[in-house]
């Protein structure tokens, strides 16, 4: 049930709220039959800010956590239009503009960012909110939601600048490029739904610059692992100006993919779909010292097998004629070499490049699900691509694969 105090701070009834108080309602009381709420609270939801400055002003708690949101919290959500003005009326009196770890919702400064809100994220950071803080991992960081948008670069400058880390990472990575931020929107709930994410990618530029000019600490280590960085969000957002400013700021363009469980700003990029703009981002990266080769303990997530397993023939060359070794080992994704990626996808053009550069044709098949090249080639039916590799002298009579125990005859 409700309250007397509630339900008028609701309707914005500023008299009555007055003389309830002076009868002695209690400020904090918790009341409602579906999710428990405060007038404070109800007051926020409903923009009434004479009512809220008059709650504010008795003694409210402007930092009770009701359903796991601050004050602030309900203040900054993209929910409600023109939340400056009751955000600085709860900065005013007292309310923490960063909430507690146990709070699993978006901090006011996620919010901010997420509704595109600069003005609101500006005096979010000049009231000393934490630009890098997540609740969970799930959240992302400020900089990483920055990174997710396409347009607004100002907002990832104005979280740099107030001295975000931007090789941090929130520790949640879930196989989907755009997994960050979900947690919070007119849903609330924590839920595992990555619906939403596409809001990520909305269009905020001026944001991103402001928190660049605060003094965002650029070169801090990572402290989690299985997880990406703010650039390597960018890059997979296919968001080529904030790539460029996240690497003027000298965001690391390499990272270990043992710390980042397998992750590499390289590729992220060669999951992009877009041709020009993947053009784009690759000539970026290795301008800026992107390794295109890869350490031997670290062959299962070399380069190269991501741009063959998307049939990449362009940037495959490329890498090849740098020098890149056609046989980095095992894919951690596929357990096939590149070549024998390229024969089961039946990529016929990518298989001559390959043996073209001195791919091992005769590679044996991996130890988990492995094939070897003609093994992969037969069992998918890729028969233009059996004759290629039968022409150029492979084994038909390789081992069969421990997997299922298949034979190319």
């Amino acid at each position: 049930m409700g309250n007397p105090l509630r339900s008028a701070a609701g309707l914005g009834e500023v008299e009555i709220c007055d003389i309830l108080i002076q009868a002695g309602a209690d400020l904090n009381c918790l009341t409602g039959d579906a999710v428990p709420t405060t007038a404070l609270h109800r007051d926020l939801e409903n923009a009434q800010n004479e009512c809220v400055t008059l709650l504010l002003a008795a003694g409210a708690d402007p930092n009770l956590t009701v359903d796991k949101r601050s004050p602030l919290q309900v203040a900054c959500s993209d929910r409600y239009s023109n939340p400056l003005e009751r955000v600085r009326l709860l900065c005013r009196f007292g309310d923490a503009v960063n909430p507690p770890f146990k709070s699993s919702r978006l901090s006011p400064l996620q919010l901010a960012i997420r509704a595109e809100d600069t003005e609101l994220a500006r005096y979010l950071l000049k009231e000393g909110a934490d630009p890098d803080f997540f609740a969970k991992p799930k959240s992302g960081t400020p900089l990483q939601l920055t990174s997710a948008f396409s347009g607004n670069s100002g907002m990832a400058e104005l979280v740099l600048g107030e001295g975000a880390n931007i090789n941090s990472r929130s520790g949640y990575q879930k196989g989907n490029p755009h997994a960050v931020g979900t947690e919070d929107s007119e849903m609330d709930s924590d839920s595992d739904s990555e619906s939403d994410l596409d809001f990520y990618y909305s269009g905020n530029d001026e944001g991103s610059e402001d928190c660049l000019e605060n003094g965002a600490h650029v070169n801090a280590l990572p402290s989690e692992r299985n997880g990406k960085t703010a650039l390597q969000f960018a890059v997979a957002a296919g968001n080529i100006e904030r790539v460029e400013i996240l690497l003027d700021s000298q965001a690391a363009v390499n990272t270990d993919p043992y710390v980042t469980g397998g992750v590499t700003a390289l590729k992220e990029a060669a999951r992009l779909q877009d041709p020009a703009v993947k053009k784009e981002i690759l000539h970026i990266l290795m301008r800026a010292g992107v390794d295109t080769e890869i350490l031997t303990s670290q062959s299962r997530n070399a380069p190269l097998h991501s741009f063959v397993e998307c049939g990449d023939l362009e940037t495959t060359r490329k890498l090849l004629e740098k020098g890149v070794s056609p046989n980095p080992g095992y894919s951690a994704e596929s357990h096939l070499t590149p070549l024998q990626e390229a024969s089961a996808l039946g990529q016929k053009s990518l298989v001559e490049l390959l043996i073209k550069h001195g791919a091992d044709i005769n590679a044996p098949a991996g130890p988990y699900k492995g094939r070897t090249a003609l093994q992969a080639a037969a069992e998918k039916n890729r028969q233009s691509v059996v004759d290629l590799l039968l022409k150029s002298e492979a084994d038909i009579k390789s081992e069969a694969s421990h997997y299922r125990e298949f034979s190319a005859i």
